[in-house]
């Protein structure tokens, strides 16, 4: 079966789920409710976070606090907003492990899973917020004068990110399990020429002995014992 490489691509996940996780916990510390009227005369800017803190600015003055102190709006409010800031804490370190994971694809699975997951949660936290305030407070968005601010946004493209980067890293992982596994042999040592090119000549010495032409007596070597003459073969 042939092997696929998949190092090529598999290089942009980690950029990109590590960009999911960024914009995740950003949407935590951006707005998540804006509200620009004008009242009276006066410009009234209303900003609320997801876990509940909110700055208004009316007529000149600026007030601050935690919207679960403000009547009727506040409470439901503050309890979705809780919710889909662990939330997004969740995904952002989910997709920050599935970003390890894929550097060098230590392990496409894990990148899979934690993707996933994060970019599900990611997706979860604005749609609970959205839809929970929706339902308790009815009018609240729009004819209330509230509408989604860059909070709800930004944690929709980071779970997409994260979804999207799940699917390449779980096919990457498809293609590594169906790669045949490669068999090592140990390397067998080169034969020495020069010792192979020897044998034959000692064997030859063996078999057939050589004796000095000078004295007669038999050779072991290049020079005769007895006399000293060189052999002659």
């Amino acid at each position: 079966m042939e092997q696929v490489r998949t190092t090529d691509w598999m290089q942009r996940v980690p950029k990109i789920l590590k960009a999911g996780a960024v914009l995740a916990i950003i949407s935590v510390v951006v707005p998540s409710i804006h509200a620009f009227e004008s009242v009276g005369g006066y410009s009234l800017t209303f900003f609320i976070w997801f876990f509940g803190y909110y700055w208004l600015s009316f007529a000149g003055e600026t007030e601050t606090g935690f919207i679960d102190e403000v009547p009727i709006l506040g409470e439901d409010i503050m309890t979705f907003g809780i919710l889909a800031t662990v939330l997004l804490i969740f995904a952002c370190i989910l997709m920050g492990v599935g970003s390890y994971y894929a550097k060098d694809e230590r392990d496409n699975k894990i990148t899979a899973g934690t993707g996933l997951l994060g970019g599900i949660l990611a997706l979860i936290a604005p749609a609970i917020f959205y839809f929970g305030i929706k339902e308790e407070i009815p009018g609240f968005w729009g004819a209330g004068g509230f509408d989604p601010s860059i909070g709800v946004y930004l944690p929709i493209i980071a779970g997409i990110l994260g979804i999207l980067c799940a699917i390449a890293a779980g096919y990457a992982f498809t293609l590594e399990s169906q790669r045949e596994p490669v068999e090592i042999t140990p390397l067998k040592p080169a034969p020495d020429r020069l010792a192979m090119d020897k044998e034959p000549e000692v064997a030859n010495q063996q078999e057939s002995p050589t004796f000095c032409k000078n004295c007669g007596t038999k050779l072991v070597g290049e020079f005769c014992q007895e006399c000293g003459q060189k052999a002659e073969f």
